[in-house]
């Protein structure tokens, strides 16, 4: 993935806001990745999609998208701007619940 800034050396984790995520049609779009949709469960002013990688089953994505934007296709490929990607330090695993709540998305970081 492409960040707009520097990582710190102490890297965990990366943010990213349900929100922040969108269709990629492009094959050259920055930080494009496949998704599988799982579910989708309308909201009174959005729709919550959940995917997944498909090299990760078992990590779910949570996508937010307004009502006004919705479209019945949903896309194979997501992408995140590297300005909304967020780096972040912690020694132990976040808590999962109320990062559920905001709809921020957590992903481990691979170790190259």
């Amino acid at each position: 993935m492409k960040v707009a800034g520097p990582l710190p050396a102490d890297l965990a984790w990366i943010g990213v806001r349900a929100h922040d995520f969108h269709p990629a049609s492009e094959a050259n779009t920055p930080n494009r990745f496949p998704v599988e949709v799982y579910e989708r469960m309308e909201g009174p002013f959005e729709w919550n999609v959940l995917l997944r990688h498909p090299g990760a089953p078992d990590a779910d994505i949570w996508w937010k998208v307004p009502k006004e934007l919705w479209t019945e296709a949903l896309p194979n490929h997501l992408t995140v701007a590297p300005e909304h990607i967020l780096p972040l330090r912690d020694e132990e695993e976040p808590a999962e619940e109320p990062l559920a709540k905001t709809g921020t998305i957590l992903m481990k970081p691979a170790r190259r």
